[in-house]
């Protein structure tokens, strides 16, 4: 489902062939999406372990937040998926799902984790730089798990559950809306979208959300 949408557009004729199916889902799903939310739920519960990451408003200097970061790449409240889909340009859509993926990976690299947590603990400044991190990436993971629910909704529940929501919280991020056919399908509640400080989080050990997959032979 994945590669049809984020690799075909609507516009024209589309390719298939099953080597690309397992070069995409690879590359946007198990090296980008995966990893991210399988190294940060891992880093947040073993460097605070008794709670979820807070925020604390600080970041290391010259580091952009993901707020700005998910503005540019999402919109502020969704917006900018929300046009994608107006325009049927669901390949467009995808593509920001994994471009602001990209953006948290990146946020990863520039923040430093692992470095900052060698002297968290003597540090109070550098264990609230971690904390702060950390958290901006939960809250960004949060609305890459809404977006993701119209494409791959299973994959959508997965990242849900292992943040601490339970089958009703899921379900009260969805609604019912009727397509022209008559049929009623889920659609993710838009309004949900937006930046927030202090939403709280139970975290669980995650599993591999996208194994990779193998080449035939």
């Amino acid at each position: 489902r994945w590669y049809l949408l984020a690799a075909n557009s609507f516009a024209g004729d589309g390719n298939y062939a099953d080597q690309d199916i397992v070069l995409k889902a690879n590359a946007d799903l198990s090296n980008n999406l995966g990893n991210l939310v399988n190294r940060v739920i891992s880093m947040a519960l073993k460097y605070f372990p008794d709670h979820a990451p807070k925020h604390r408003g600080q970041l290391p200097a010259g580091v952009e937040g993901v707020a700005t970061r998910m503005q540019s790449r999402l919109g502020a409240k969704g917006e900018l998926l929300t046009n994608a889909i107006g325009e049927m340009d669901l390949m467009g859509y995808c593509s920001r799902i994994t471009d602001f993926s990209m953006a948290l990976n990146k946020f990863v690299d520039e923040t430093k984790p692992l470095a900052l947590a060698k002297t968290m603990a003597t540090s109070a400044e550098t264990s609230a730089q971690l904390e702060t991190a950390l958290a901006e990436l939960l809250e960004g993971i949060f609305h890459l798990a809404l977006a993701l629910w119209p494409v791959i909704p299973s994959a959508s529940e997965a990242i849900l559950e292992v943040m601490g929501y339970s089958s009703a919280e899921k379900n009260a991020l969805w609604f019912e809306s009727k397509l022209h056919s008559g049929r009623a399908i889920s659609v993710p509640r838009w309004k949900e979208f937006g930046f927030k400080t202090d939403r709280v989080f139970k975290l669980a050990t995650p599993k591999p959300l996208f194994p990779r997959l193998e080449q035939k032979q």
